[in-house]
């Protein structure tokens, strides 16, 4: 495996945290909306915005495509990197339910 491939792997990897991370946050939001506290929302969606662009900027610096991602998660074998398409199953759907709870 090229250094760079690996390079890119290991930001990938870092991705993965950055989502369990902004799951997390996504959990939390959840459960600040079904109990109507809405004080601690704004300071949570503060951190979900930096987790994100965070995220960003390691898709930006490698310019990786979704292909590219799948390539290299294959290539790697790595536990982590397959976690990342459940992770970001999960949070978009905790993040529909929590708009559906917001309304």
């Amino acid at each position: 495996m090229l250094k760079s491939e690996r390079d890119k792997i290991k930001e990938l990897e870092k991705e993965v945290d950055l989502y369990k991370e902004l799951l997390t946050l996504t959990e939390e939001e959840n459960k600040l909306l079904k109990e109507d506290d809405l004080d601690n929302l704004e300071e949570i969606k503060l951190k979900k915005r930096e987790i994100r662009d965070k995220i960003e900027k390691i898709e930006l610096k490698f310019n990786i495509s979704k292909g590219d991602k799948i390539k290299l998660m294959v290539k790697s074998n790595s536990e982590k990197l397959a976690k990342i398409k459940p992770l970001v199953n999960e949070i978009y759907q905790l993040e529909k339910e929590n708009q559906v709870v917001r309304r």
